[in-house]
C-alpha cells in the first residue's frame, strides 16, 4: 500500500483566523440568503428564478466549506482529522474536494495543488 501525504503549506491563508471566520460567515450569511430568496421565487412559482437562487447558495456553501477546510489546515489538522471532523470516511475524497475548490475560489498556492503524499 502507497502511503500519500497532503502539502502542508498554508501559505495562502489570511493573515488572521479572524479574518478566514469572517470569510466563513459571510459566505453562510450570503448562501441562506440567496436560500430565502429561492424559497420566495419558488412561491411565486418562478422556477427558473428559484433555481438560479439555489445554485448561487450552492457556490456559496462552497466557499463556506473551502474556508473552513482551510481553517482547520490552518490549525494543523492532518487531511484524516479534517475528513473526520467533515463526518467524511475518505480524507483523500476531502482533499480531492479540497484542491477543486483551491482552483474554483482561486486562493491556492501551487504547492496547496501538489497531489498528497502523505495523510500525515
Amino acid at each position: 500500500m502507497c502511503t500519500t501525504r497532503a502539502p502542508t503549506d498554508v501559505m495562502a491563508l489570511p493573515r488572521s483566523r479572524g479574518e478566514l471566520l469572517e470569510r466563513f460567515r459571510s459566505a453562510v450569511a450570503e448562501a441562506r440568503e440567496l436560500m430565502g430568496r429561492a424559497e420566495r421565487a419558488a412561491r411565486r412559482h418562478q422556477w427558473r428564478e428559484a433555481a438560479q437562487q439555489l445554485k448561487q447558495s450552492q457556490t456559496e456553501l462552497d466557499r463556506a466549506q473551502y474556508e473552513l477546510i482551510r481553517e482547520m489546515r490552518g490549525a494543523d489538522l492532518s487531511w484524516p482529522a479534517i475528513g473526520r471532523e467533515l463526518g467524511e470516511r475518505n480524507w483523500e475524497a476531502v482533499y480531492q474536494r479540497f484542491q477543486r475548490l483551491e482552483r474554483r475560489f482561486g486562493r491556492g498556492s501551487s504547492s496547496d495543488r501538489a497531489g498528497p503524499d502523505h495523510p500525515m
